[in-house]
């Protein structure tokens, strides 16, 4: 806990070789809570380098907090791009917060078995499902009830590509007058179908690129 480091063991860590030192040996012997309490002291402290955010970010993700470890991992391989256990880490976050497309992306500047090993997933024709209907009453005696049903389905082409389309249908009846106002009205159905899709492309892990129909 960050109350549990004294001041003269917080002033300790603005010494590089000690501050490196105790966190690789944090990082050894897994003591992940440690680890993140020294960090965030040395961080604000002013100690900042690739090594100490990688594993950092190491330690989020061990503990299943990938939203901090993109805060971490994200820093360490804009100092240091060539560090192929920061890009992994990075790619792992991403995954893990289910972005497989900037995932797919850092993956391209591994090695094979480190790219085999991260498991990026492959296309997939229906990836999310959602159905939706519902019904509303009206208390017009000229309108009839309403009903509104909607299904929409994500897939995936590839791991930096995806598409959602949309399929909606509204239907009511109407009574129309009749014609002079005389007698009853005629019964009029009003129905309405619409489509949308989205087409979604990963240009970079914080930009994409979008196309609609609709």
């Amino acid at each position: 806990m960050l109350s549990s480091l004294t001041p003269t063991r917080a002033q300790q860590l603005l010494n590089y070789q000690y501050l490196d030192s105790l966190t690789q040996t944090l990082q050894t012997q897994q003591r992940w809570r440690a680890l993140d309490s020294v960090g965030r002291v040395a961080l604000a402290q002013g100690s900042d380098y690739p090594a100490l955010r990688r594993r950092l970010g190491m330690g989020a993700l061990a503990t299943g907090h990938p939203a901090a470890a993109l805060r971490y991992y994200g820093p360490a391989l804009r100092e240091n791009p060539l560090d192929e256990a920061t890009r992994v880490g990075l790619a792992s976050a991403y995954l893990a917060l289910n972005q497989p497309g900037p995932a797919a992306l850092l993956a391209g500047g591994l090695l094979p078995d480190a790219r085999r090993a991260l498991a990026l997933p492959g296309p997939a024709a229906l990836t999310q499902l959602e159905v939706e209907s519902s019904l509303q009453l009206t208390a017009e005696r000229l309108r009839g009830p309403s009903t509104y049903n909607r299904l929409g389905i994500s897939s995936r082409l590839s791991a930096r590509l995806s598409l959602a389309q949309d399929v909606s249908y509204y239907r009511q009846t109407v009574e129309l007058p009749a014609s002079g106002g005389m007698g009853g009205g005629e019964n009029h159905r009003i129905s309405q179908g619409q489509y949308h899709a989205l087409l979604t492309g990963q240009l970079t892990p914080r930009w994409q690129v979008k196309a609609g129909y609709d």
